[in-house]
């Protein structure tokens, strides 16, 4: 997800590939390495079309995009369509300290925003890194599997397992079954 490219650096070039990104506005240095900006890398030789959508959400690290899963060999009526959402949120160190409601803002807005696409695509995935922590959940939900995690919750963890559970989403990393 978070690219590290400078706001200069509009794209790269990795052969084979077609480089979907946005760059961080506000780009600042984090240690020896420059922060922000995410993209997508679609391999060319895949039947995937990708489409960059317009979005209300304003946070500068997320972009919405139509996949569209093509086969030449069948009707046009039968490819695939999904609606992805790319995410990276800094940790709460960076951005978030002392600022609960700046993060409980950015979760809201964003079920809202995946509310919206749901209404719109059957389809519709979100994806990235949201440096969210969360303990095993005790109770039983099988949109969040078991986890062997050692560090303790943070408030990006709780608010996502509450979009989760508010947009009928699965979280897929982390399995230990």
């Amino acid at each position: 997800t978070e690219t590290w490219l400078k706001p200069e650096d509009k794209t790269f070039n990795i052969p084979g590939y077609k480089f979907v990104g946005k760059n961080r506005e506000n780009s600042r240095v984090a240690g020896t390495r420059q922060s922000g900006g995410i993209a997508w890398l679609v391999k060319e030789s895949s039947k995937i079309q990708i489409k960059v959508l317009d979005s209300k959400f304003t946070w500068q690290d997320v972009m919405w995009v139509e996949l569209t899963f093509s086969n030449l060999m069948r009707p046009k009526s039968t490819w695939v369509k999904a609606i992805a959402g790319l995410v990276y949120l800094p940790s709460e160190s960076k951005y978030f300290t002392n600022k609960p409601e700046r993060l409980a803002r950015f979760y809201a807005k964003l079920t809202e925003e995946i509310k919206t696409w749901q209404g719109r695509c059957s389809n519709v995935w979100v994806m990235g890194d949201f440096n969210a922590r969360f303990r095993s959940v005790s109770e039983k939900n099988s949109q969040i599997p078991p986890y062997n995690v050692t560090d303790d919750q943070n408030a990006s963890g709780k608010l996502l397992i509450d979009l989760v559970k508010d947009c009928n989403l699965w979280i897929l990393n982390g399995r230990n079954e």
